[in-house]
């Protein structure tokens, strides 16, 4: 798990949206909908065309609540989270942004998917960011049009 700060994120052109207003108001948008399954080829799609980077907030959650996702996680999935958190504690960031692997990414859509726990995914070549899962929808925002539309075909 390769991981930077925000600052860093920000200055290799990733969007920020703030709230989904903002995101409606001031860029082009879209959402993307489909299974877990077509969500992950999706995004693993741009991870590797782009680099792709997400937050993770389990520093958050705590411990009790990577206990409650044991019931939706299968073991490896299970086992990722755990190795992601250990990662996080020794970063000490309230939140720590990294460019996942295939299986951190597996994680991160399925925690997301099931609606346990939210992420973010920054495309900053394309000035791109996706919100995680709001009813089955990935909400996408871009600077542009044009890029909105390569991100979501």
């Amino acid at each position: 798990m390769k991981v930077i700060q925000k600052e860093q994120l920000q200055q290799m052109g990733a969007l920020y949206v703030t709230n989904v207003l903002e995101g409606i108001l001031n860029y082009s948008n879209t959402s993307k909908t489909g299974s877990e399954k077509e969500i992950l080829a999706w995004l693993t799609k741009l991870a590797n065309e782009q680099l792709l980077y997400a937050d993770f907030y389990v520093g958050r959650i705590g411990e009790e609540a990577i206990a409650c996702c044991k019931e939706h996680l299968d073991k490896k999935e299970l086992e990722m989270l755990r190795k992601m958190a250990e990662r996080y504690k020794e970063v000490g960031e309230e939140c720590v942004y990294l460019r996942p692997d295939d299986a951190e990414l597996r994680v991160l859509v399925a925690l997301s998917y099931r609606e346990l726990l939210f992420s973010t995914f920054y495309v900053p070549e394309s000035e791109v960011t996706i919100w995680s899962n709001f009813g089955g929808e990935f909400l996408v925002f871009a600077k542009n049009i044009v890029n909105l539309n390569k991100i979501v075909e």
